[in-house]
């Protein structure tokens, strides 16, 4: 879903169609996703570069949208690879 809606660019609508879903599933399944993957890359970021959890939020917040970027980035560069195999 990740991929459909930020690489593919594709609104929910358009990805409950395509899945033979709900809109509402989209909705929900979409914003578990970005928690969980938050969730993941806070964990990550912690370890890596040993913040505590404050400024682990703090230092994504001051990333802001670049964040977003980058993780529109990466889900394009893993669909290449993948699709290269």
């Amino acid at each position: 879903m990740l991929r459909l809606r930020h690489i593919d660019g594709l609104g929910l609508d358009d990805i409950g169609e395509y899945l033979h879903v709900d809109r509402s599933t989209v909705v929900r399944v979409l914003g578990v996703i970005r928690a969980r993957l938050t969730q993941e890359t806070r964990n990550q970021l912690a370890a890596a570069i040993k913040l505590q959890p404050a400024e682990v939020d703090s230092l994504i917040r001051a990333m802001g949208s670049d964040l977003n970027l980058s993780v529109g980035r990466l889900l394009d560069h893993v669909e290449r690879r993948l699709s290269s195999r």
